[in-house]
């Protein structure tokens, strides 16, 4: 029995016009992912979420030593007169100034701190009877 081209068609098509999608098994990726091992594509994955640093933690990430951030003695004291005619002009205030510390190097960048920042902040307070409490604590 001889077929022709037409026959053979007949006998392999379908009746139906839809066409079934197979879901794609084969997924496309780029080289980079390609090459990459499990435990390199979580790294990776890691390095992508955002980074979240608690207080207790700011020394270790910012590379000041723990004993410049807990350990800072501060020094609050009523400024003396000043020997000028108008002495008893400014004396009205407390001053608060931060003890020095000695050199320290950032592990991470490499650079040297030989200033303190907050050793130049001069904060002038105001007291009266009630805020004397802030400083008791």
């Amino acid at each position: 029995m001889v077929f022709s081209a037409c026959r053979w068609s007949r006998l392999f098509s379908s009746k139906s016009t839809e066409i079934e999608k197979k879901p794609d098994l084969a997924q496309r990726k780029n080289l980079q992912e390609a090459v990459q091992s499990p435990e390199e594509a979580k790294y990776v994955q890691a390095l992508k979420s955002p980074i979240t640093v608690t207080d207790e933690d700011v020394g270790y990430v910012s590379g000041v030593p723990e004993e410049h951030i807990k350990t800072r003695r501060v020094r609050i004291y009523q400024p003396a007169k000043s020997a000028m005619q108008s002495g008893t002009n400014n004396i009205h205030f407390w001053q608060m100034d931060f003890d020095t510390r000695e050199r320290w190097e950032n592990p991470l960048m490499g650079w040297t701190s030989r200033q303190v920042l907050k050793l130049y902040i001069n904060v002038r307070i105001h007291l009266n009877y009630d805020t004397w409490h802030i400083f008791l604590l």
